[in-house]
This record gives C-alpha cells, structure tokens and sequence, in this order.
C-alpha cells in the first residue's frame, strides 16, 4: 500500500508530542534545558521538512492549498518565536509557562493533521504527492 502525505507527516506528530510531553514532565531541572533543546530541535526539522517537501511543491501550484500553505508558515514563525522566548527564559533561570506554546502547537498540529494533509492527498495529482512523499521521506532519513 502507498503512504499518503499524512501518514507520513501525522509519525511526525507523535514524535513532536512526545518530546513535548518529555520536556513537559521533566522534573530534573538539569535535564529540562536538554530536553527543551531536544523538542526544539524536532520541531525546527518538522517545519523544514513541510516547507521544503510540501511547500516548496505547492508553491508552484495554484489554488486554495497556497494560502493554507501560507497560513501554517506564519503559524511555524509564531511558535518558533514563543520557544526561543521560553528558551531564554529557562536559560535565564525562570520558571518557563508552556500553556501558550501547547495551545498554539495542538491547533496547529491539528489543522494540519485533520484538514491539511488529508485535502493534500484528496486534491493533489499522483506525480505531486509523489514527489512530496519523497521529498518527506528523504529529509526524515537525513
């Protein structure tokens, strides 16, 4: 059976909420910088990977998928910049408060894994989500 462009993307999503569950439940305070540099850093390759493997792709099409696309890159700058603000504040010695991050991050993952993806692999062409799982799948393997 061929993968679908959310299969694929929806594994990412375990992985990206697993970390931030770890970092989350992290009650070593030596540990918790660790692991918030850990999720960070699966965070930052989720967002390359949708925006070099789908992106990139859709980019070159027209249509609805464009501005949703659009619309989830300014959804990565905003968490992004919310992490690196909870990144100086623990590094700084503060008490770090996730729940705006964990909101912005769960209805953003949702969005893509409910509507997004799946409208993907509805409307796109076979050759295009083709090339977009492999693209995924090439920058997975690293």
């Amino acid at each position: 059976m061929v993968e679908s462009i959310a299969e694929i993307m929806l594994k990412e999503h375990v992985i990206i909420k697993s970390f931030l569950r770890q970092f989350e439940e992290t009650g070593d305070i030596s540990k918790s910088g660790e692991m918030l540099s850990r999720f960070k850093w699966t965070l930052e390759k989720h967002f390359i990977l949708e925006e070099k493997a789908i992106f990139d792709v859709l980019n070159r099409l027209k249509g609805d998928e464009i501005s949703e696309a659009f619309e989830l890159l300014r959804d990565h700058q905003q968490i992004m910049e919310l992490i690196n603000n909870l990144e100086e504040g623990f590094e700084g010695g503060l008490t770090v408060n996730l729940d705006r991050l964990k909101e912005m991050l769960e209805k953003h993952l949702e969005i893509e894994g409910a509507f997004f993806y799946p409208k993907l692999d509805k409307v796109l062409d076979q050759q295009t989500k083709t090339e977009i799982i492999q693209k995924a799948k090439e920058l997975i393997r690293g």
